[in-house]
């Protein structure tokens, strides 16, 4: 008898704890144990080490992911600490951290790994295609660049930027958002500036850099983020336009002053012959291409900079025969040639003086030493 109360007193406590562990907070802590004992739903977990720097970011993300999905029934947000559960994340042949996994209901052995943005609406538009729902896509606006704390430096480190910073909650951003959606659209084609935005409520960090008090602040950056403008006028249309136009058009001023200056738009007809003789550096480009559209007022910089070497460009989109032959495979591509024949590609910094360093050793002949 005392035998039967015993056995039964483990199992109620066994039933508590697992009820404790997926209950509570959104996203469940599992381990070997917890693991082995999974049925009925499917799981999407997140593999990871407390001290990783990337785990460390996507941790909010994730639960807000667990949060968002708390009353989906057919899924559960989970998560393993791979410094605590090491077995478990061997058996799972964990490679690196954050390792994102999907097991569906039944199948736990073998789960589907996730290569997909680290973003919430990814992430939730990853769970609902794997459950077989149907999702609505989030329409991104037209010209307008949503930045994170992953390729925000990436984007402002070359060209003009005009970002606005937001929180969701706030009800000035909420007013501003169709003002700024229009905004992005008409500088959508534009390759003197970008329409971009930060959510602060997801992206601190970098909030935090640029010292945002309150929301929306408006800040127009120039030179990798080290010139910043804060913008203090009416939140109009006609007022924010006004204002970039002034900023951007400083720079096209300095190309009208020097036509000459500008890179060569190279042709099928003119390619040959321009590169046939002496120092010419290409920019292979495609005009959708962000990173081409942030290098464009650079590569004009360089063409007034440097006039003892051609400086020129080649867009893909209209002369993809040219493109092919010379197997560009990204853009920009960035590619010295010299009296006709292909010397090096550059992959070094986009800043102005590293790009004229790289031609003038060039033209003096030298080369670093591999």
């Amino acid at each position: 008898m005392k035998l039967a109360v015993v056995a039964l007193s483990a199992l109620l406590a066994a039933v508590s704890a697992e009820d404790d562990l997926f209950k509570g907070d959104s996203v469940v802590s599992l381990d070997e144990a917890a693991f082995d004992a999974l049925e009925d739903k499917a799981y999407f977990v997140k593999f990871y080490a407390p001290w990783c720097g990337h785990c460390q970011r996507l941790a909010s993300t994730w639960e807000e992911l667990g949060e968002k999905l708390a009353q989906n029934d057919k899924v559960v947000i989970a998560k393993v600490d791979c410094t605590e559960q090491t077995a478990l994340c061997s058996k799972h042949d964990i490679q690196g951290y954050p390792t994102l996994k999907f097991f569906e209901a039944g199948k736990y052995s073998d789960g589907e790994k996730y290569r997909g943005r680290r973003e919430l609406d990814a992430l939730s538009s990853f769970v609902s295609e794997k459950l077989g729902e149907k999702t609505i896509e989030k329409k991104q606006p037209k010209g307008l660049y949503e930045l994170t704390e992953n390729n925000f430096d990436e984007h402002v480190k070359e060209g003009k930027h005009f970002i606005k910073f937001f929180a969701p909650w706030c009800g000035h951003c909420k007013n501003l958002a169709p003002t700024w959606e229009d905004l992005a659209a008409s500088y959508a084609e534009s390759t003197g500036v970008t329409i971009a935005s930060v959510d602060c409520t997801e992206h601190k960090a970098v909030c935090s850099r640029f010292e945002i008090k309150g929301y929306p602040t408006l800040l127009f950056l120039q030179n990798g983020g080290k010139t910043v403008e804060k913008y203090q006028g009416s939140r109009t249309i006609e007022d924010l336009t006004k204002f970039v136009d002034k900023l951007v058009k400083e720079e096209a001023k300095h190309e009208e002053e020097n036509p000459e200056a500008a890179p060569l738009l190279l042709t099928e007809d003119t390619f040959e012959s321009t590169i046939a003789s002496g120092v010419t550096f290409v920019k292979f480009f495609a005009p959708w291409c962000g990173h081409c559209r942030n290098l464009a007022p650079t590569w004009t910089d360089l063409a007034r900079k440097v006039t003892t070497a051609k400086i020129a460009k080649v867009d893909c989109t209209e002369q993809d025969r040219i493109c092919s032959e010379k197997e560009i495979q990204g853009y920009p591509s960035l590619i010295l040639y010299k009296d006709g024949a292909r010397v090096e590609e550059y992959n070094g910094s986009r800043d102005l003086d590293d790009l004229k360093e790289f031609v003038e050793r060039h033209l003096s002949g030298t080369k670093d030493e591999l």
